[in-house]
């Protein structure tokens, strides 16, 4: 399976070019590039390419680390990118997950919206800065729905959070995440442009 264990924090074999560049390890290292701004590409395979070069020696560069574009297992590159994971992770409301920033984000990265939202707030600002640049980018030249549609979507989102948000009184913390978690479900369906009748029923039990 192309994304198991993409989060661990070792790596089993040097990436970078001319190196081993096993698939798993590759991916892994895509994807945290792309967490913190350093590859713009869509994540399609674990096949060492330009961006993964560029973006480890931007990332090497940022950080005055040693700028060879090679990432080797427990070197002090691959410490410093997958370092986040080895702090102290700060709590996620659920909020935080249900924004549709969060969504958004998490679907520029190809990840949860549980995820998305730890990277977010394990992030130094200047990687937030990087990775808003690269989602607009993708925005702006993508095909994507008008600001009407949106809108619309915006507000049911709002209304289906809001009937989640009762259920925390009403019935119990687990079933008003569950709640949201469907909510979410609905507002990708909706931006996707996918009729109703497609949508995931709103989960309220």
């Amino acid at each position: 399976m192309l994304f198991k264990n993409i989060y661990a924090n070792q790596l089993s074999s040097a990436v970078g070019n001319n190196m081993e560049n096993k698939e798993d390890d590759v991916t892994r290292v895509k994807r945290e590039l792309k967490s913190k701004g350093y590859y713009p590409s869509k994540i399609e395979n674990g096949v060492i390419d330009r961006d993964t070069d560029t973006g480890i020696k931007a990332f090497q560069r940022d950080n005055d680390l040693k700028e060879d574009g090679i990432m080797h297992p427990g070197g002090e590159t691959e410490q410093t990118l997958f370092k986040s994971k080895n702090e102290q992770k700060k709590p996620i409301t659920i909020s935080a997950v249900a924004s549709p920033f969060i969504i958004a984000m998490a679907s520029f990265l190809g990840v949860s919206t549980a995820v998305a939202a730890q990277i977010w707030q394990n992030m130094s600002e200047s990687e937030r800065k990087r990775v808003l640049a690269q989602m607009k980018n993708d925005s702006d030249t993508a095909t994507g729905v008008s600001e009407d549609h949106k809108e619309i979507c915006d507000q049911i989102h709002d209304d289906d959070h809001k009937r989640c948000s009762r259920l925390v009184k009403r019935k119990s913390a687990a079933a008003a995440s569950r709640c949201h978690a469907s909510a979410n479900d609905r507002y990708e369906k909706c931006l996707l442009g996918k009729p109703q009748s497609e949508w995931p029923e709103l989960i309220t039990e």
